[in-house]
């Protein structure tokens, strides 16, 4: 069933191509597309059911209740990026560069390492804090952080064994993966809200973290015999490239969130219900289909020497294709919202924006895989960047400042972050265009 499922989305995927470039597929596009025709499969199934289970999730919690969730996931998302260190960017660079089969191993096992002990020293500074209680913190609380202490850490875990497997181009066996997780997660999700009837955000959690804890079990017990001991010389090279893409990756994740984090602080759980609803809505697909993609693009080029090439074909197809996905991505949008429910009230104007804005955040994906498997673009683009939390923060305290508390605002700054950031990473890759032709 699934060897037939992927010989029809190769041809699929090889008819698009011929669509937009007018020819066939060289060797590495073919390798390209067979791989992200496995991908697609375990991504699809895994989409549908985050959609299904999610929008559930919104009829049932209300907004507030999935205010809360949302505000679970912002936090362990941030927490995430300090656990992982970047290592799920380092794994698939060093695992796609390496032809040696010991060199890889080696590579993937510091990472395994860095991210455990990082967890661990994650744990005991929590465990300390609960311990002592130096805060005051109520049970309520308490509740809440370890719920993002869980999920952060087995949401880290997940993004590595997810690294490794695109590193060996295990791509067939991911997918197979992804559709065990999503099973469970129903049935997690079932059994806590329709046979236990625990109607809670942290419930819902629990069903994810369930379903990812049985992903990373399937990976390691696959992986296990791969791991060999640290390695001093791989540590060095990995924590140096690291040094270079945890930068990027804190305000990219903290930019990410802030648009919830303050939402949720200064217009309440309502709202950011509200918010996420319409958020999730126009990137529930395109979240999937930026991993999916990227799940494949990113190995695929870290071992191609012409980047120039790449990005032609990016900027075409970016063309190409605007209209039908921003029509696409408001129709998938207007139903979701439909899905939620009444409380979930429809905005047209709201449906349009954060439509044209997934579909930057799809593209600008892209563009940043490739700027992140060349290492002399980074400085540049490192500078650009730091604007960024500049204008995002400035822009949220003089909102704070004047009063201006609405989700309309809130939409505003979050359409200045991703327009920058989309142009800042593509002014990057011409830059990077300039140094390889250098």
């Amino acid at each position: 069933m699934l060897q037939l499922t992927h010989k029809k989305l190769l041809n699929l995927a090889e008819s698009i191509y011929m669509a937009i470039f007018k020819r066939r597929s060289g060797a590495i596009m073919e390798d390209f597309l067979s791989n992200l025709s496995w991908s697609s499969i375990g991504f699809v199934f895994n989409a549908l059911t985050l959609f299904i289970v999610n929008t559930l999730a919104g009829r049932l919690l209300g907004p507030e209740g999935y205010g809360k969730y949302n505000l679970v996931l912002v936090f362990a998302n941030l927490v995430s990026v300090f656990v992982l260190l970047g290592m799920q960017t380092v794994t698939v660079k060093f695992l796609s560069e390496s032809d040696n089969e010991d060199d890889k191993r080696k590579f993937m096992s510091n990472s395994l390492m860095i991210v455990t002990a990082n967890s661990f020293i994650f744990l005991v500074i929590l465990g300390i804090i609960f311990s002592l209680n130096p805060f005051g913190v109520a049970i309520k609380n308490s509740i809440f952080l370890l719920m993002v202490a869980v999920f952060a850490i087995f949401l880290s875990y997940k993004a590595l064994f997810e690294s490794i497997a695109k590193g060996f181009n295990l791509f067939k066996m991911q997918s197979k993966v992804k559709i065990i997780e999503s099973l469970i997660v129903i049935v997690a999700f079932v059994f806590f809200f329709y046979f236990l009837k625990l109607n809670s955000a942290y419930y819902y959690i629990l069903s994810l973290i369930i379903g990812m804890l049985a992903f990373c079990i399937y990976l390691y017990v696959k992986i296990s015999n791969l791991i060999v001991p640290w390695d001093q010389v791989y540590f060095k090279k990995t924590i140096r490239y690291s040094k270079n893409t945890i930068i990027l990756l804190i305000i990219s994740t903290l930019m990410s969130y802030a648009d919830r984090l303050y939402v949720g602080r200064f217009l309440g759980m309502h709202d950011l219900g509200i918010y996420s609803a319409y958020l999730t809505s126009s990137t529930v697909f395109v979240g999937q289909i930026m991993l999916l993609l990227n799940n494949v693009f990113f190995p695929t080029i870290a071992a191609i020497k012409d980047k120039q090439a790449i990005r032609y074909q990016l900027d075409k197809v970016a063309i190409f294709s605007f209209l039908p996905i921003f029509v696409i991505l408001s129709g998938i949008s207007y139903l979701v919202i439909s899905f939620f429910g009444k409380e979930f009230e429809k905005n047209i104007f709201l449906i349009a924006v954060f439509s044209f804005l997934a579909f930057l955040q799809l593209f600008g994906s892209l563009y940043l895989s490739l700027v992140l498997t060349q290492d002399t673009t980074y400085e540049k683009y490192k500078n650009l960047l730091y604007v960024l939390p500049i204008i995002v923060f400035l822009s949220y305290f003089l909102l704070w400042l004047f009063n201006f508390n609405s989700l309309s605002c809130a939409v505003l700054v979050y359409s200045i972050y991703i327009i920058y950031n989309f142009t800042i990473i593509r002014l990057s890759c011409n830059y990077a265009k300039n140094k390889i032709i250098d």
